[in-house]
């Protein structure tokens, strides 16, 4: 028990963030849960880090509709237009799968940004504290209450993932 004298106060009202917690581009709707948890990851201090639901093929942007898809050339786009943003350098993606496979979503923005991309290649977990883990999902089935013998997807340990750096080929 006790005060937590570290814990980080983010300004509700005005979504300030003054020791530059949260990510540098946020794609997570608002009322998403995991967007609480994206104004407080604190990794990478090096990197330009962009959040927001994705897939080995793709990106979306759902601060004003959920599901809108993002292209290779919008994304480079917002990161280049980001005052935080230095031409060559890395960007991180707290994004879903976009670090899964050769020729994902993530090389491809490496080759179009002409930088180094990192990227996960499972399922980013992303707590409301801003602690995160890449793993896996499962379906588990909820027990009492209102969802009594309804399915959630959680986290699950048995299918371990990690970030991946991508660098650019020369091929955009």
């Amino acid at each position: 028990g006790g005060w937590n004298l570290y814990q980080y106060p983010l300004n509700p009202i005005e979504h300030i963030d003054p020791l530059g917690l949260a990510l540098d581009l946020n794609y997570y709707s608002p009322s998403d849960p995991i967007y609480k948890g994206s104004l407080n990851v604190r990794e990478f201090p090096t990197g330009f880090t962009v959040g927001g639901h994705g897939s080995p093929t793709s990106m979306s942007d759902d601060r004003i509709k959920k599901g809108s898809d993002l292209t290779i050339k919008q994304l480079a786009s917002d990161i280049r237009a980001n005052p935080k943003y230095h031409e060559g350098m890395p960007v991180v993606l707290f994004s879903c799968e976009t670090g899964k496979g050769k020729n994902s979503f993530a090389q491809k923005l490496a080759n179009e940004l002409d930088a180094t991309v990192i990227a996960p290649d499972e399922i980013i977990w992303i707590w409301p504290d801003g602690n995160y883990a890449i793993m896996g999902q499962t379906a588990r089935i909820t027990i009492g209450g209102k969802d009594n013998g309804a399915f959630e997807l959680v986290p699950d340990e048995k299918q371990p993932g990690d970030f991946h750096k991508f660098t650019p080929t020369g091929s955009k």
